[in-house]
């Protein structure tokens, strides 16, 4: 159990002190009780903890719409499960449609309908789990409302747009993929993505509420340079404290705009999450040319060093890597392109590796997944790759 949290650190009940690998699950891109952050949060506090619609509130949306290069309009909730599903249900009203499509192993939110087909789930596969072929994946069956397919397969997206021509709502996606693989979709999908969905009329749905800001101000978006119709964003939105959010374009968010849908939440928008937000973007926004870059530099530097560690010792480690995010895997033979390839890691040692690293100073997820902060050095991740090795060297002796 944690105590309290600073810079890059966590400090549990023991007075025990790691290196903090985990970051909240995702939200401390800017590392733990940034004073900046804290100042203002407190000074708001001062004024009243909720009180309904604040200009801080259209300040924000404004900054958002500014900074995210697809935003024209912004609505706010307390999570991402909320904001995923406030998105599905923007695209359901705005064209009258009611299905959805999702891709295997994309976690959007622990809510029903969405909670399919994720490693949040441990279900076996049944003969009529809603994916063709015989590649076996984790998760249990969608709702009759929300079709699984299969990510970065160009050939499945069209097929499924044929069967179903102007009967599909909106497509949600992790644009780039870090709940089960932490890897970028092949460039002819990412277009086709876009480009499929415009043209049956459906809405296009980024969620990001990991990758935003975290990979970029602009978030996967930017880097894919493609635009969604809706986006979902929260974590690094407000460094921790409770907030999320959906940009869209006008046309996408007007059910909201013009009626009949309320987008309802008695803490949604909250001024303390609010100004915290406000803090933390100010933060993004100027450091960004520095503070990107070093995030990307510091991942690379773990990412080359876990690969050493697996050719030094001959052991079935691998690592994908994007910026600030690692996702390493155990006893995986092949190139990583799709969620089927990504579960045949061997999760129980992946979590014994992750677990011996607790003892070496180090807390990391047991999934194998490593989040880097602004506050991490040099130092933090070569005291993290030494304790690799020697996780990696008990568990190879061992076998």
């Amino acid at each position: 159990m944690l105590r309290s949290a600073h810079d890059a650190r966590v400090v549990d009940v023991d007075g025990r002190e790691y290196a903090d690998f985990v970051l909240g699950m995702g939200p401390i891109l800017l590392g733990h009780s940034r004073p900046e952050i804290l100042d203002r949060v407190q000074t708001r506090m001062r004024q009243g903890a909720l009180y309904g619609t604040t200009e801080q509130e259209f300040e924000l949306a404004e900054t958002l719409c500014r900074v995210l290069p697809h935003a024209e309009t912004v609505a706010f909730s307390n999570t991402g499960s909320e904001a995923t599903h406030l998105a599905l249900r923007l695209a359901r009203a705005g064209t009258g449609r009611r299905l959805i499509v999702k891709f295997e192993g994309h976690y959007h939110g622990w809510i029903d309908p969405l909670f399919a087909n994720t490693q949040m789930n441990d279900a076996t596969r049944t003969a009529d789990f809603p994916v063709p072929g015989q590649h076996s994946v984790r998760g249990q069956a969608s709702s009759a409302d929300v079709i699984v397919i299969r990510w970065n397969d160009v050939d499945e997206l069209r097929q499924v747009f044929s069967d179903h021509r102007g009967e599909i709502a909106g497509v949600i996606v992790e644009p780039i993929p870090m709940n089960f693989g932490t890897l970028m979709p092949d460039a002819e999908f990412a277009a086709e993505l876009r480009s499929i969905t415009a043209r049956d009329g459906a809405r296009l749905i980024f969620d990001e509420v990991l990758s935003g800001f975290r990979l970029a101000l602009g978030g996967a978006a930017e880097i894919l340079g493609v635009s969604p119709d809706l986006a979902v964003y929260a974590k690094a939105i407000a460094n921790g404290f409770p907030l999320a959010a959906v940009a869209g374009t006008l046309e996408a968010m007007d059910p909201i705009i013009n009626g009949p849908m309320l987008p309802a939440g008695t803490y949604s928008g909250n001024p303390i999450s609010v100004e915290a937000s406000l803090a933390a973007l100010d933060i993004l926004q100027n450091d960004r040319t520095e503070m990107y870059p070093r995030l990307d530099h510091l991942g690379s530097r773990l990412a080359q060093q876990i690969r050493a560690i697996a050719d030094e010792t001959g052991a079935p480690l691998s690592v994908n890597q994007i910026g600030s995010v690692l996702q390493m895997f155990w006893g995986v033979d092949k190139t990583i392109r799709a969620y089927a390839d990504a579960d045949t890691s061997d999760r129980a040692t992946m979590s014994r590796l992750s677990e011996g690293l607790l003892d070496k100073g180090s807390l990391v997820s047991g999934r194998g997944l490593i989040l880097l902060s602004a506050m991490h050095t040099e130092a933090d991740i070569d005291a993290l790759a030494a304790a690799l090795r020697d996780g990696v060297d008990e568990i190879t002796k061992e076998n």
